[in-house]
């Protein structure tokens, strides 16, 4: 008889677990990884969606159950690919020295090299690398470069980051330098262990929205995080994509929001402190 391996045990408990929720509102868990099966590549908005049709009982689960609902499916998703085929989707492959960034072109996500080639796909040491694709790039919140550009020197770069500024937004030139500069910084965030955040404070009406829009971006990976949005999704994105998050500060209408939004910047800025998170009802 074969032994049972701890990635069978963790994906019974997953799948025990996922029954229990589901259960409190009449489905199985086998019907919830069906749906999913079909609608994994898009954002939690849409699979939940999908969920909602097929279930209507779901339109009125509580906010936690949600939440767990998504996270145990793609887990358990994530456990049979594995077992099955190995992709990892991800946004950025960096090996022997060699950097691999995704790009958004026509419609479609790739991989491109410090060379200018691109790739569907990557094959690496017994893995496969797929770039994500989802709503958040066809939707625009998520930026992506679509393509490279080969400049003479970091002079030259500043300096047409500098006009594009000068273009759109009424700042002193010391700002438009500050706003160049900090948007090659976000390029290269992940070399440093600690970084600043660019703030921009005025009246109202005085085009803080336009400078972080216009500067934003150009930033790397810019997730637009906009709208009556509240702090779980931003932690997503994070761990997600990695890239540049811009947050209008007049988006957030709750104090409490707010002060979610302050956790993520108190431990963002430096490397090695992480946001941990729980739910008072499950703890664990």
């Amino acid at each position: 008889m074969r032994g049972r391996t701890s990635g069978d045990k963790s994906f019974l408990v997953l799948k025990s677990e996922l029954s229990e929720v589901a259960e409190a509102y009449g489905a199985t868990a086998e019907e919830l990884v069906e749906i999913h099966k079909q609608c994994w590549e898009h954002d939690e908005e849409y699979q939940w969606e999908r969920i909602c049709l097929a279930n209507p009982e779901f339109r009125d689960v509580k906010q936690y159950d949600k939440e767990r609902i998504l996270e145990l499916l793609s887990r358990i998703r994530g456990g049979q690919k594995k077992s099955k085929e190995e992709v990892v989707r991800t946004s950025k492959v960096e090996t022997d020295g060699k950097l691999y960034e995704e790009i958004y072109r026509d419609g479609q996500a790739l991989f491109i090299d410090p060379e200018g080639n691109t790739y569907e796909e990557l094959e690496i040491g017994g893995l496969k690398y797929a770039p994500i694709f989802g709503d958040e790039l066809t939707e625009g919140a998520v930026l992506l470069p679509s393509g490279m550009e080969s400049y003479e020197d970091e002079k030259t770069l500043i300096a047409e980051i500098q006009a594009h500024i000068h273009k759109y937004v009424d700042v002193s030139p010391f700002f438009e330098t500050i706003g160049a500069y900090y948007v090659l910084l976000t390029w290269l965030y992940d070399e440093l262990n600690t970084l600043p955040y660019l703030r921009v404070l005025g009246d109202t009406g005085t085009g803080k929205s336009r400078f972080l829009d216009t500067v934003g971006r150009l930033c790397y990976k810019a997730t637009i995080v906009s709208g009556a949005i509240t702090p779980a999704p931003i932690y997503r994105l994070i761990r997600k994509w990695g890239g540049t998050i811009i947050i209008d500060e007049g988006d957030f209408r709750a104090s409490d929001e707010k002060n979610e939004v302050v956790k993520i910047l108190n431990c963002g800025f430096e490397r090695g402190r992480p946001v941990v998170r729980s739910q008072k009802d499950h703890p664990d």
